[in-house]
């Protein structure tokens, strides 16, 4: 798990107005996350390191209080929803651009094992909790040709924790919390048409597919 503790940008502009020297503290908006994102991949070639500087930047927008307020739309119903923040044109890894959006996870929702591709994911909770569930293709000793779908690691993601996935990693999640759990999710390219694979841990299967959400765990 990978999990950043940021000095949150920008908080340090402070300006002051006549009359007595009020602070009036410049907050971390969620146009200025887009515009530092869209500069990760301007600087970085590299998806981890790509992957890293955003999960930085989400980790500073996540600490203002009320980030999203005005920007969220989130269903009273429905298992699982997705709201798109921002798509961009042209920047993003492997091109053309990176999504930012936000999914809400109802209570007792989970998806099936999958990967993203060539894509990588950060996510970021807003409210909630989340688990993260990682897999792996492992080998037993002499078995060269039978690898066996396995449970490498498991964690709860809780509000302003972030975790990535990078291009190929495999893995689930499920909401943690009673109620409505929402994440901020930045995907190196949108999904949406993308090929990945979706995986059975009973019989160690896996099968292609171009949607942008995985099914719900059965």
């Amino acid at each position: 798990m990978m999990m950043y503790c940021a000095k949150l940008p920008r908080l340090a502009y402070v300006t002051f107005t006549g009359g007595p020297k009020m602070a009036q503290a410049k907050v971390y908006t969620l146009d200025e996350f887009v515009q530092d994102v869209g500069q990760v991949f301007s600087d970085h070639n590299d998806p981890r390191a790509q992957a890293q500087k955003v999960s930085k930047h989400l980790s500073g927008l996540l600490k203002v209080p009320d980030s999203l307020e005005g920007r969220l739309d989130p269903p009273t119903d429905g298992e699982f929803t997705m709201q798109n923040l921002h798509l961009d044109k042209d920047r993003g890894h492997p091109s053309p651009g990176f999504l930012v959006m936000v999914s809400t996870l109802a209570a007792g929702w989970g998806n099936v094992p999958h990967d993203h591709g060539t894509i990588w994911v950060v996510y970021g909770v807003y409210k909630g909790s989340i688990q993260q569930t990682k897999y792996q293709w492992v080998y037993p000793e002499g078995e060269w040709t039978a690898p066996q779908f396995t449970v490498i690691q498991k964690f709860i993601q809780k509000p302003g924790e972030i975790s990535f996935f990078l291009p190929g990693e495999i893995h689930d999640t499920s909401n943690a919390s009673t109620e409505r759990s929402l994440v901020v999710r930045v995907e190196s390219r949108s999904l949406e048409g993308h090929w990945r694979h979706m995986y059975n841990l009973e019989n160690n299967a896996a099968v292609a597919s171009t949607s942008a959400a995985p099914p719900p765990a059965e």
